[in-house]
């Protein structure tokens, strides 16, 4: 496992890697997206600008590939979807810590390297003296038509050993185009958050 700095996204092969990481993960359920690479591009390129954002690498050791990246960054620094929803709950730009994604392989999963994730991101949270919260979002298929694969295991309960609690009064909306649609739709994008002690 390897923890860069958002800077090393500026490389190619890293920005194609990821970004092709990100679009076969989320083509599972519950995203269900349809990948764009010029959106993945743009959307990493926030990460790239930012001297205090984090990326965590996990890499196949025998073909180098990576297999697992995960982000983070000041709240600050993330898009207004984002930042609005805490300073409208009260919350300061500077005490908060966002979690990007995490996306691993299939094959990759159930070997901790989630909780892994999960860590890394803590330790850069808490390098800076300022930040008293650490958080996420996810989307929120509740009232979703779209069947449960039988297969899906819901990252929920990681997130609660983790020390992350569900705050379901505080939600924004990110719109991405699901496999087999002709446009976008939103949907709804829930936050959960840990106290730093």
């Amino acid at each position: 496992m390897e923890v860069l700095q958002g800077k090393d996204l500026r490389d190619e092969a890293y920005l194609r890697s990821f970004a092709d990481l990100r679009i076969r993960v989320f083509r599972e359920y519950p995203y269900l997206y349809e990948g764009d690479f010029d959106y993945e591009k743009n959307y990493l390129k926030r990460y790239a600008e930012s001297s205090d954002a984090v990326f965590v690498v996990v890499r196949d050791a025998t073909t180098g590939e990576i297999v697992g990246a995960s982000t983070a960054n000041h709240l600050s620094q993330e898009m207004d979807e984002v930042k609005t929803v805490f300073l409208n709950a009260g919350f300061g730009i500077d005490e908060v810590y966002y979690f990007g994604e995490s996306v691993l392989l299939p094959e990759w999963r159930g070997m901790g390297i989630g909780k892994r994730f999960f860590e890394e991101r803590e330790q850069a949270a808490k390098r800076s003296p300022k930040v008293r919260w650490m958080t996420f979002c996810a989307v929120d298929r509740s009232g979703s038509e779209i069947p449960i694969p039988e297969d899906y295991r819901s990252p929920e309960y990681l997130w609660g050993k983790q020390g992350f609690e569900k705050h379901p009064e505080l939600v924004t909306y990110f719109s991405w185009k699901e496999i087999g649609a002709t446009e976008e739709t939103k949907k709804p994008m829930t936050f959960w958050l840990k106290k730093i002690e």
